[in-house]
C-alpha cells in the first residue's frame, strides 16, 4: 500500500470519527506535490447525508449548510498534513483550508445528500 493511500485511510477513520452527526459516504483526498516530493496542497471530497434537522424555510436552509460547512471545515483543519506526509495536530497553524459545496440533493423529509470539498493549502514548507 503507497503512502498516499494510507495517509488518505487515516484521515478518512479520524474525520469521520470526529463527524459523527454526518453520515459519510464517500471520502477522498488527491494530494498536489512539489518538484521535490512534498505536499503544497491537498483536497479533501467529502459526500455525506446529515441526520440532523434542517429547517426548510430559505434563510434558516442556508444557515444550515453554512453551520454544517464550518463544523466539517473546522474538522478538516484539525488534521493537518505536513509537507513530509505526516498528520501532525500541531501542524494547524500552518494551513490554510476553504470549503466549497458542490451539490446539494435535498429531498424534504426524506434525504440530505451534501458533496464537499476542502482545499487545504500549506502556508509554510
Amino acid at each position: 500500500m503507497d503512502k498516499e493511500k494510507v495517509l488518505s485511510d487515516k484521515l478518512n477513520y479520524l474525520i469521520r470519527t470526529e463527524a459523527k452527526q454526518f453520515v459519510i459516504t464517500d471520502f477522498y483526498v488527491e494530494f498536489v506535490k512539489d518538484k521535490e516530493g512534498m505536499i503544497e496542497e491537498y483536497d479533501v471530497d467529502i459526500t455525506f447525508d446529515y441526520q440532523g434537522k434542517i429547517d426548510p424555510e430559505v434563510y434558516d436552509f442556508t444557515a444550515d449548510v453554512s453551520r454544517m460547512s464550518q463544523t466539517l471545515q473546522e474538522i478538516v483543519a484539525k488534521y493537518p498534513i505536513t509537507p513530509d506526509g505526516k498528520i501532525n495536530m500541531e501542524y494547524q497553524d500552518f494551513i490554510s483550508v476553504d470549503g466549497v459545496i458542490w451539490k446539494i440533493d435535498y429531498r424534504f423529509d426524506e434525504s440530505h445528500v451534501f458533496h464537499m470539498s476542502f482545499k487545504v493549502d500549506l502556508i509554510v514548507r
